[in-house]
Parts: C-alpha cells; structure tokens; sequence
C-alpha cells in the first residue's frame, strides 16, 4: 500500500521525519491503518492484534505548498488474510503537530484469490 499526502494549501504543515504507523485506536502512532473484510453486502471492521513497534519520533519535516510525501507499507504483514474481499484506508493524526483536523485516505480496495498467510 501506497500512502500519498499533498499539501494543497498555504502553510506549511508538520508530519514526523519517520513513519510512525499503528491500528486505529493506537493513542501514539500518526498513520492509523483500517483494515475491513466484506460479509455478505457490507464490510466489517478485523480487530488487528497487538501493535506495530515504531521507534520514538522528535523530529518533524515540513510538507510545503504543492509537496507531497509518499510512504509504502506492506499490508501482508499484518495477518493472515482469508480468501475474500478487503478494504484498508489510513487515518492521518494531523492534529499531533498542527492545527488541522485528522484526515482519513480515501478506501483501497483489493481481493485475495486464495489464503495467504505471511507468518
């Protein structure tokens, strides 16, 4: 998965040196990932278990007007996946180090054709 914030407006705004990525709820991480299997004609939030271990940030980098900022993280490395249809988007804690509201990505949808299991 591909994660691309742009900066569409003047300011400047803050995001950490390094990726700091967590499951919704996580109370320190900035890239909060959900991740929904479809069953029957909707989807249903996976409780993903345990935490993803970020080392601790200090630093900040500045995303200028018409920057943007890409991170990669692979999804298969956060369970086994079950034959099926999924969906995952990211929130974005924007307001740790600026004054603007969380912002979440649009949804990523993908399938997978037979079970996978990384571990």
């Amino acid at each position: 998965m591909t994660l691309t914030i742009k900066s569409q407006q003047h300011p400047s705004f803050y995001l950490p040196d390094t990726d700091q990525w967590g499951f919704i709820g996580d109370p320190v991480a900035f890239y909060l990932i959900q991740l929904q299997k479809k069953a029957g004609d909707k989807y249903v939030n996976i409780k993903l278990p345990g935490h993803l271990d970020n080392i601790p940030n200090f630093r900040l980098d500045t995303v200028g007007p018409n920057q943007e900022r890409r991170l990669d993280f692979a999804l298969y490395i956060l369970q086994s996946y079950i034959k099926g249809e999924y969906r995952v988007r990211v929130l974005c804690k924007l307001s740790l180090y600026n004054h603007l509201k969380d912002r979440y990505s649009n949804w990523t949808y993908f399938t997978c054709i037979k079970d996978i299991n990384p571990f």
